[in-house]
């Protein structure tokens, strides 16, 4: 009885190790991948947060479809996950949108943000 036991422990962490190797094989085969698609859904929620500015001439866009310039005219949205999910608006046209929405948040228009900061300070 007690060899029995003996082998069957011995099949027993052999799959084991196989199994374990196979685990790590496979991690270590899609890790890369796997990141890459990790650093891509954190862009995309990144992305979709990003505020629109509210004149924002969607016609006057390079790169835009005319299609999504025209759906987007017809109801602006007010942020890149909102015109993300207009249908006929690519993910190319999401991106060029992103792109547009980090350039205007980064841009420092002083004479705009005295204008806001006057309406605030005067409000209260």
């Amino acid at each position: 009885g007690n060899f029995a036991q003996v082998e069957a422990n011995d099949f027993l962490a052999a799959a084991v190790k196989r199994d374990v190797g196979e685990r790590i094989e496979i991690e270590a085969k899609y890790a890369g991948y796997i990141e890459r698609q990790r650093r891509h859904v954190e862009a995309h929620d990144r992305d979709d947060a990003l505020t629109l500015p509210a004149a924002l001439d969607f016609n006057s866009i390079r790169g835009l479809s005319r299609e999504a310039a025209e759906k987007l005219s017809r109801n602006p949205p007010r942020t890149v996950g909102q015109a993300r999910r207009v249908p006929g608006v690519t993910p190319a046209d999401a991106r060029i949108l992103a792109v547009m929405a980090m350039r205007f948040a980064t841009a420092v228009v002083p004479h705009d943000r005295g204008h806001d900061d006057g309406e605030a300070d005067s409000a209260g």
